[in-house]
C-alpha cells in the first residue's frame, strides 16, 4: 500500500506539470490563429489529449489527497472513522464495478478505434461544375464530359508549361486560379501572362460571363438571387460602379455557387445515409468540411463505403428532381481518399 501511494504521488506531481505546458500551448494556439490567421491543428490535438491525461491521470492523485471535488451533506462533519468505511465501501460497491464495466466494454471500442479508417469523399471540381450547371454554359459543359481536368489546365498556363509536366502540388495551388474567375476574379497585381488567364477565362467560357452580368442586372432590378434549391440572397443597395460591374459583385456571383454547392453535398449525404441504412453498415457519416464528406468508416467496409459513397454523390441528379423539381444537366464525380486520421489521406484509385 505504501509503495502504491507513493507511485500515485510521483506520478499525479508530474502530470500537474504538464497543466503549464497545456496552457502555453492553448496561448500559441489561439494568437496564431486569431493574430496570424494560421491554424495549428497537430497542436491542438496535443493540447486535447494532454487535457485527457491530465485529468485521468491526476484523478487518483486528488483522491488520494481527498481534494477533489466532492458534493455531500452528512459526510464532511463525520470522524475520519466513518469517513474510511464510507471510502472503503462505495468504493468496493461502486467504483470499482464501475470501473470493471467500463474497461470490459472499452476493449472493443479501443480495439476498433485502431482499425477504424478515416474515409474523405470529395466532389471532384465541385465549384466549376455549379457554375457551368447554373449558367449552362456549352464550352464548360463539353469540357466536363470530354473529361478535361480544368486544374491541371489552369496549372499549365499558370505554370507555363505542358499539362502533363503538372506536378500534384501544382494542381492543387492552381485550384485558386480555377475558382477565382467563377466569381468575378480579374486578376488584378498578378503577372501579365495570369492577367491573360484572366480575360482569355471569359473568352472562352462565354455562358458564365453572361450569366455573371444576368445575376448582377437581377441584382440591380430588386436585390435578389436566388438557386434552384430555393436559397434566397439579397442585397437591397447594389448600385452600378462600372459599365459590366456593380457593388458586392463578388458575393453576388459567390454566393449561389457555393450556396448551391452546399446543398448538392447534403444531397448527397442524405443519399449516403440512407444507403448506410439500406446495406446494415457500422460506418458512421461524421461531418462535411466544404465540399468533402468525412466518413469513420468499420474494418472490412471500406469498399462497400466506397461504392455507397460513389452511389450518393453521381445519383445527385435524381434527388435534385424529386425535391426541387430542378433537372442537373452536369454530371457529378467524386474523388475518394482515405487514412488513420483526416490529416493522413492518400487517393484511392
Amino acid at each position: 500500500m505504501i509503495y502504491m501511494e507513493k507511485a500515485i504521488n510521483s506520478l499525479g506531481k508530474f502530470i500537474s506539470l504538464m497543466i503549464p505546458i497545456m496552457t502555453i500551448s492553448m496561448i500559441v494556439i489561439i494568437v496564431a490563429r486569431y493574430f496570424f490567421g494560421i491554424g495549428l491543428t497537430g497542436l491542438q490535438e496535443f493540447v486535447m489529449y494532454m487535457h485527457a491525461l491530465v485529468f485521468l491521470g491526476c484523478a487518483g492523485y486528488v483522491h488520494y489527497k481527498d481534494e477533489h471535488v466532492r458534493v455531500d451533506i452528512f459526510y464532511r462533519e463525520s470522524s475520519n472513522k466513518y469517513k474510511r468505511k464510507v471510502n472503503f465501501i462505495l468504493g468496493v460497491v461502486f467504483l470499482l464495478p464501475v470501473c470493471f464495466v467500463i474497461g470490459y466494454f472499452s476493449i472493443e471500442i479501443i480495439d476498433m478505434a485502431w482499425e477504424i479508417r478515416e474515409v474523405s469523399t470529395e466532389a471532384g471540381g465541385l465549384e466549376f461544375r455549379v457554375c457551368v450547371e447554373l449558367s449552362r454554359d456549352s464550352q464548360g459543359l463539353s469540357d466536363i464530359l470530354k473529361g478535361k481536368d480544368i486544374h491541371r489546365q489552369t496549372a499549365s498556363i499558370i505554370g507555363r508549361k505542358s499539362p502533363e509536366e503538372v506536378t500534384k502540388e501544382e494542381r492543387q495551388k492552381a485550384k485558386a486560379y480555377t475558382f477565382l474567375p467563377l466569381f468575378g476574379g480579374t486578376g488584378a497585381g498578378e503577372a501579365e501572362h495570369i492577367r491573360a488567364y484572366f480575360s482569355q477565362f471569359y473568352e472562352v467560357y462565354q455562358g458564365i460571363y453572361s450569366w455573371h452580368q444576368r445575376l448582377m442586372d437581377g441584382a440591380l432590378r430588386n436585390g435578389i438571387v436566388e438557386t434552384p434549391s430555393g436559397r434566397q440572397y439579397y442585397w437591397p443597395s447594389v448600385v452600378r460602379v462600372k459599365k459590366d460591374r456593380v457593388s458586392n459583385a463578388t458575393q453576388i456571383l459567390n454566393y449561389p455557387v457555393q450556396g448551391f454547392a452546399a446543398d448538392i453535398v447534403q444531397l448527397a449525404c442524405i443519399r449516403a445515409r440512407r444507403k448506410f441504412n439500406e446495406l446494415n453498415l457500422k460506418s458512421k457519416l461524421i461531418l462535411t468540411v466544404h465540399d468533402s464528406i468525412c466518413v469513420d468508416v468499420y474494418p472490412n467496409e471500406l469498399d462497400t463505403v466506397k461504392e455507397a459513397l460513389t452511389w450518393a454523390m453521381t445519383g445527385v441528379n435524381k434527388e435534385a428532381q424529386r425535391r426541387w423539381n430542378y433537372n442537373m444537366v452536369v454530371p457529378l464525380e467524386i474523388e475518394i481518399s482515405g487514412g488513420n486520421n483526416w490529416l493522413d489521406q492518400k487517393e484511392y484509385a
